[in-house]
């Protein structure tokens, strides 16, 4: 499917624990960044755009929104993961933003 964009962004700042052990335990702010992704039939769904692994925190932005949200639109998207989409999977989102990523080095490269 073609045809997805992003309509906002934004963030849900937190004062939260960082690490899982004594050693690297500490307090911070994690700034909890989102999308909101429209879908071709209107249809909108908020997708977080960061993600925790064993106390790391681990944001991912995109510096360019609007021609983030031109890239994906253009590109051709499987079912089965507009489905998780639609689910508010933000592993597919983050893959996403992260292939956009490897497409600008590219062409910046190129």
């Amino acid at each position: 499917m073609k045809g997805l964009k992003v309509v906002n962004v934004g963030s849900n700042p937190e004062y939260t624990q960082f690490g899982t052990c004594e050693v690297c335990f500490s307090w911070g702010e994690a700034d909890n960044p989102y999308m909101v992704i429209e879908f071709p039939n209107g249809d909108q769904v908020q997708i977080d755009t960061f993600e925790w692994d064993w106390g790391d925190y681990y944001p991912y932005y995109v510096d360019n929104v609007i021609d983030f949200s031109a890239w994906l639109s253009e590109q051709e998207i499987e079912e089965e993961f507009i489905a998780r989409l639609r689910k508010r999977d933000s592993s597919v989102l983050i893959n996403l933003i992260q292939s956009y990523k490897w497409d600008r080095e590219e062409a910046e490269d190129g």
